[in-house]
């Protein structure tokens, strides 16, 4: 059933997703429908984030590359999730996931880069937050404040003193609580799939 609202996001989502360094990677001829090369280019990423936490953490081209690559890992995964099924079977091809099982890893690689990119944000930001205990200007502190924002745990430890503080706490809070769902619809398409012994159920 056509939709105009699934139309609609289907293709600002598509054009979106022109924007990112890998989708023009991916059209080089010798990467084209390598899968090991979408592996390699998550597991660069995540390795680079760290790198960059702990050697580099106050230089801006690391900063400005990992604003583009959460952007890109976001725009990839709404993609995955919501469209890209959609505008295959639209166009009459088949769609298939290459697996649910690695589906689910690179799933958590992305989590964790996500994690560490706002941590290198946190800690080129802490101006901006009010800290009453810990430090938002060292590798722990900020992967710290990173991950309990990641995970809306929220302590209170540290808090935005500003809008712009607020407005970097809310997107990466809205990024982990799709990041967390995404990942338990994944997960769960990988449980194996038993009988019951309920009549109702079978």
């Amino acid at each position: 059933m056509k939709s105009f609202v699934v139309d609609f996001y289907s293709k600002i989502f598509e054009g979106l997703k022109r924007i990112s360094l890998f989708y023009w990677l991916q059209k080089l001829p010798c990467l084209k429908y390598n899968k090991a090369i979408v592996d390699l280019w998550i597991l660069v990423n995540l390795s680079l984030s760290i790198v960059c936490l702990i050697v580099i953490p106050t230089s801006y081209f690391p900063l400005i590359y990992g604003c583009a690559r959460l952007f890109e890992v976001i725009i990839v995964q709404i993609n995955l999730l919501l469209f890209d099924e959609y505008r295959y079977k639209k166009d009459k091809w088949p769609y298939f996931i290459t697996s649910f099982r690695r589906t689910v890893l690179l799933l958590i690689h992305n989590y964790i880069e996500i994690i560490v990119w706002f941590a290198l944000i946190y800690r080129n930001s802490h101006d901006l937050f009010n800290i009453k205990n810990g430090c938002l200007n060292s590798f722990w502190g900020s992967l710290y404040f990173s991950l309990v924002t990641m995970t809306t745990l929220g302590t209170g430890d540290i808090t935005p003193n500003t809008s712009m503080g607020t407005f970097i706490v809310i997107i990466q809070t809205l990024i982990g609580i799709f990041m967390a769902l995404l990942l338990l619809a994944r997960f769960v398409a990988l449980l194996p799939k038993t009988k019951s012994m309920d009549e109702f159920e079978q």
